[in-house]
């Protein structure tokens, strides 16, 4: 689809790419400039649209990047995780999660931006939606249900109450912080500690709330 963009050289690929995110990370669709992008990539509007045909097509192209290095950038660092016990690995995917949106602050602001007010256009041409839930599907299913103890479930919880239950939580917690850190902020890791020593309250409540007394910590 966008074979004439490939075709280029990566330094090429890449500077037009860092525009086009900056553009459309700051502006948004509708208020980015083609001709900003070009300019800062430093070719002609015409090339670009060359390259893309459209400023849609750009976007599409962009948004799909930016779920793709997020993505990647996760299931990277998880693939790493060794601790066996469910709640704690939940707590560091989550934090894994948000600190790959704190990596990529432009891409990330893209990528939650459209997911809150997604474009009809852009979900007809693209199977972005998919992409981007398969991420949370690939997590719960290789690297966290195979973790949850069902033994310890208090009678009448099953394993699909807990997955809703602390997705949905640790979801929240992360679109919340994500909010609070916007791509104009510098976090360190000491802020983002600080931060994350949060997430151990909930999780006592959780665990509280699903497992049976004698496994309550």
């Amino acid at each position: 689809m966008n074979d004439k963009f490939l075709n280029l050289n990566y330094e090429k690929q890449g500077a037009i790419l860092k525009a086009a995110i900056k553009e459309f990370a700051i502006q948004g669709y509708d208020r980015a400039s083609t001709d900003t992008i070009a300019h800062n990539a430093g070719i002609s509007k015409g090339s670009l649209f060359n390259y893309f045909n459209n400023k849609l097509n750009l976007y599409a192209y962009v948004l799909d990047y930016a779920i793709t290095i997020i993505n990647d950038n996760i299931l990277k660092a998880i693939e790493h995780i060794e601790d066996k016990d469910f709640y704690n690995r939940l707590k560091k995917i989550s934090i894994i999660k948000h600190k790959a949106f704190i990596k990529y602050p432009e891409e990330s602001h893209i990528v939650t931006h459209f997911f809150m007010k997604p474009m009809k256009t852009v979900l007809e041409t693209n199977e972005l939606f998919k992409k981007y839930y398969l991420l949370d599907d690939t997590i719960l299913q290789e690297h966290l249900i195979c973790y949850l103890d069902e033994k310890k479930l208090r009678r009448g919880i099953t394993k699909e109450d807990v997955l809703f239950i602390t997705s949905t939580l640790f979801e929240a917690l992360i679109k919340r912080h994500i909010e609070m850190n916007s791509i104009q902020s510098s976090v360190g890791e000491h802020d983002l500690d600080e931060e994350h020593s949060g997430f151990d309250k909930y999780i006592e409540v959780l665990k509280n709330g699903v497992y049976k007394n004698e496994h309550t910590i």
